[in-house]
């Protein structure tokens, strides 16, 4: 799923709307539908905050699923659950 649809889905989940989102990370609203367009890319600064406000980790915001970092290099899965969100 590209980045700007998973965007999009994961702050529908949380019950926000683009205004609030682009409030709570720091970035304006023409930015955020940018974003959630695919137009623009964030910045990794603005990851982290989408990430943090969204309850979820940069890998999963930025990777599909079973494609983050620490899904390649971690092969204990229950060491792997206890660093997930």
């Amino acid at each position: 799923m590209p980045f700007s649809e998973k965007l999009s889905k994961l702050r529908r989940d949380k019950g926000l709307t683009q205004e609030e989102l682009a409030k709570k990370i720091g970035v304006g609203i023409a930015q955020m539908r940018r974003y959630e367009k695919g137009i623009s890319s964030p910045t990794l600064e603005v990851i982290k905050n989408m990430a943090k406000t969204l309850g979820v980790s940069s890998d999963e915001l930025i990777f599909d699923e079973n494609e983050g970092v620490a899904n390649s290099r971690i092969l204990d899965s229950k060491l792997l659950e206890q660093f997930e969100v």
